[in-house]
C-alpha cells in the first residue's frame, strides 16, 4: 500500500474514533484512535492539541495548523489560521493560495457587511450540503470534510429557539464523541476561576516553552501505549514531520529517533 493510501481505507472502514484524552498544564491534547488493518494489528491515530487561552491544533496532512479563536465580543470570535511546514513552501506569490472550500462551492459574494466575508455556500440554508449517503456508508458526518465547514455546521447551529448565539450548554445532550469538549470547558473553567480567585494565570502566558507543541498523525501496533511512543513527534522541537507513511511504526524514522 503506496504511502497515504490506507489513510482513505482507514476511515472508510472504522468511521467511529475512540478518543483517549490528557489534560495538561498548557490545555489538552487527546488521540482519536481507529482501527487500521483487517487483521487488527495495527491503530491509527489522529492526535489533537487544544493550548490555552484559545488555540487549537488539528491534524491534517504533513504540515501544522494552528487555530486561533479570538475573542472580539460576548458573541463573536475571529478565527485565525496559520500554516507551517517542514518540506514544502507555505506560500508561493507565484501560487495564490485556492479557497479552501472551492470542492464545496466556495464562498458567497461579499457584501458590505463584514459577516458575509467568509460565509460559504455550504450553510445552515442548505444543510451545509449534507450527504446522507457518505453519512451512512464513509464518515460519522454526512457535512463535507472541507475546510472546517463540520465544524461550521456544529457552531453555527448553536442558538437557542430565539435564533440567540448564546446557547445554554445545560441543554446539550453530549455523548462519547464529546468528551474532548468536555474536558476543555473544564480546563477553562479552572484557569478562568484560578485567575478570579487567586490571580493564576496557566503556566503556558509565561512560560512560553510549553506551547511549543503540535498535532501528529501515526500509526501503532494495536495496544500500544500511543501516550509514550508519540512524546518525541508531539514537540515542536524534535525535528521530525508530524505526519508518517502510512505502514507500521517499527518500520518509520520515528521508531529510530524514540530508541536514541
Amino acid at each position: 500500500m503506496p504511502p497515504g493510501a490506507g489513510l482513505f481505507f482507514g476511515v472508510w472502514r472504522d468511521k467511529m474514533p475512540r478518543l483517549d484524552v490528557h489534560p495538561t498544564d498548557y490545555g489538552v491534547f487527546y488521540s482519536a484512535r481507529r482501527t487500521w488493518d483487517d487483521d487488527d494489528q495495527y491503530e491509527w491515530h489522529r492526535i489533537n492539541q487544544f493550548i490555552f487561552p484559545f488555540h487549537t491544533m488539528i491534524t491534517g496532512a504533513n504540515g501544522v495548523g494552528l487555530r486561533s479563536f479570538v475573542p472580539l465580543d460576548d458573541e463573536w470570535a475571529m478565527l485565525i489560521t496559520q500554516s507551517g511546514s517542514l518540506t514544502e513552501k507555505v506560500y508561493d506569490p507565484e501560487n495564490p493560495v485556492p479557497d479552501p472550500f472551492a470542492a464545496a462551492g466556495g464562498f458567497v459574494e461579499r457584501t458590505s457587511n463584514p459577516q458575509s466575508y467568509f460565509y460559504t455556500k455550504a450553510n445552515k440554508h442548505n444543510d451545509y450540503s449534507r450527504d446522507y449517503e457518505v453519512e451512512r456508508t464513509r464518515q460519522v458526518c454526512g457535512v463535507p470534510a472541507v475546510g472546517n465547514l463540520q465544524d461550521r455546521a456544529m457552531t453555527e447551529l448553536m442558538s437557542n429557539a430565539k435564533g440567540e448565539v448564546i446557547y445554554d450548554r445545560s441543554h446539550e445532550h453530549l455523548g462519547t464523541l464529546d468528551v474532548m469538549c468536555i474536558t476543555v470547558r473544564r480546563q477553562v473553567l479552572k484557569a478562568a476561576k484560578a485567575f478570579r480567585d487567586h490571580g493564576i494565570l496557566p503556566p503556558n502566558v509565561d512560560d512560553i516553552s510549553k506551547d511549543r507543541v503540535r498535532h501528529a498523525t501515526v500509526v501503532l501496533p494495536f495496544g500500544a501505549d500511543w501516550v509514550k511512543e508519540t512524546e518525541h513527534i508531539r514537540s515542536s522541537d524534535a525535528g521530525l514531520a508530524p505526519a508518517w507513511e502510512m505502514k507500521p511504526l517499527a518500520e518509520t524514522e520515528l521508531a529510530q529517533a524514540i530508541k536514541v
